[in-house]
């Protein structure tokens, strides 16, 4: 539920955006594609948003790392301490 309001909203901003199912299709969108920004879902099936966080930093130039943002139910601070460490530019 939560991607298609993501998605709607996306496209209400004239935003195109690209919707995965889990953490190993993220990690080959993000390597085969430029994005300016990545929403990451912490608790991706397959491989988890901070795994993917971790793996997309470890991986793309600099040039060519989009700014991510940590999306998630939870939000206490240890969550956002994870998501930062993990090489998240944001989390709400």
């Amino acid at each position: 539920m939560n991607q298609k309001v993501i998605l709607g909203l996306s496209r209400r901003l004239g935003v195109n955006a690209d919707l995965v199912t889990d953490g190993l299709q993220a990690v080959a969108a993000v390597l085969e594609h430029d994005y300016d920004l990545v929403l990451m879902d912490v608790q991706m099936p397959e491989v988890d948003g901070l795994a993917v966080t971790r793996e997309i930093r470890s991986r793309l130039p600099a040039a060519r790392q989009p700014v991510s943002c940590g999306v998630s139910a939870h939000a206490t601070t240890e969550d956002r301490d994870n998501c930062l460490r993990a090489g998240m530019d944001s989390y709400p």
